[in-house]
């Protein structure tokens, strides 16, 4: 199942697939020369340890679900900008976190590697808002620079186990809101919400 807030995402995605106003992105600088095997290791263990990031959204008996893929493929885009002015690989970027997602085929989420030169990359993050907010969008870049680092090195990553997914927090607000909580919920805000 989905949470009341993905399902408002959902729905405003029906109605306009090709919108992006719940697109977010981060980026980083990546300075020094660049290992892609491990790249890629750290982007497999990051989807590795994100479900989210390995879903896509269906519609079943009229009601919006996510299915969850095991071993989901990350997405990386490698652009090759050596030459190009700063605001050329900005318009690049601009234009990247413009780009619609498609929630029923998937990913969900996009990497973006671009190549300024042979020791300078920029490293973007992207995501719909509908798997990730600000806050772990920034935890995921945290954690990918500690499963790089960890790659490079060949020591493993020191990162503490995850206890609950997403699921659980789905499960939980359900559970609250059809309990007697979710019902003083639902009486406080049509009271607050009455009139014109």
């Amino acid at each position: 199942p989905l949470s009341y807030g993905q399902r408002a995402m959902w729905f405003v995605d029906r109605l306009d697939p090709a919108g992006t106003a719940y697109n977010i992105a981060d980026a980083v600088r990546l300075t020094g020369p660049l290992d892609m095997d491990a790249m890629r290791r750290a982007l497999k263990n990051l989807y590795d340890r994100h479900p989210q990031l390995r879903v896509t959204f269906h519609e079943v008996d009229g009601r919006p679900v996510q299915r969850i893929h095991e071993g989901g493929t990350f997405r990386l885009d490698l652009v090759d900008a050596v030459g190009w002015t700063e605001q050329q690989w900005r318009d690049h970027l601009y234009g990247e976190v413009h780009r619609p997602f498609n929630l029923e085929t998937g990913p969900v989420a996009r990497i973006v590697l671009i190549r300024l030169s042979a020791d300078e990359h920029i490293l973007s993050f992207l995501f719909h808002h509908i798997v990730a907010d600000m806050w772990s969008l920034l935890i995921c870049v945290n954690e990918f620079t500690t499963f790089y680092e960890a790659a490079v090195s060949g020591k493993p990553a020191d990162l503490p186990d995850i206890k609950t997914d997403y699921a659980d927090m789905v499960r939980w607000q359900a559970d609250l809101a059809a309990g007697p909580q979710g019902d003083a919920l639902w009486n406080y805000w049509k009271d607050e919400l009455a009139g014109p």
